[in-house]
């Protein structure tokens, strides 16, 4: 929901983020870079229209086999990016991941803590600084996030 003032500037706006990564689809392979695709979504997609879906590719680490909570954050930071680039001012995301809730609001705390982490820590940390406005990132479950529901439309159509 979003709120208009007497000047018509939107004050608050609801973004949605997802992603998606199978590791099994690497797990066999000497790929050096993995690819995975994020979606964030806006609550009032009619009137103020945001309906992206990435692909975001990640360096492969030796010995890590958890991903996707990288590129739920990288989502995360995308929606701020976005947001920025629209004129958004107050911003809260929803994420149906925990993990990237957490590391987004509190820093990346993973273990083992790779290159991979470190550079979506710097870029969440980036996009942060650079935003103006307020921003909240919280939690969603997975069966209200609307990301989620665009992104396995997108992963139905690509089975095809």
């Amino acid at each position: 929901m979003w709120i208009i003032s007497a000047r018509t500037k939107i004050t608050l706006m609801k973004l949605y983020t997802d992603a998606t990564f199978t590791w099994q689809k690497y797990a066999k392979t000497d790929d050096k870079i993995l690819k995975g695709k994020i979606c964030i979504i806006a609550e009032d997609n009619a009137e103020h229209p945001l309906n992206v879906i990435e692909e975001v590719v990640v360096g492969k680490v030796e010995g890590l086999k958890q991903y996707i909570n990288i590129y739920e954050l990288i989502a995360v930071a995308r929606a701020i990016e976005l947001a920025k680039e629209k004129g958004w001012d107050d911003i809260q995301i929803f994420t149906d991941s925990s993990v990237a809730k957490t590391w987004a609001n509190k820093g990346v705390s993973a273990t083992p803590f790779t290159e991979a982490h470190r550079s979506c820590q710097e870029y969440i940390t980036r996009v942060k600084m650079e935003h103006s406005g307020k921003i909240e990132i919280g939690h969603v479950l997975r069966d209200q996030n609307p990301a989620g529901k665009l992104l396995e439309i997108e992963l139905e159509k690509s089975k095809l």
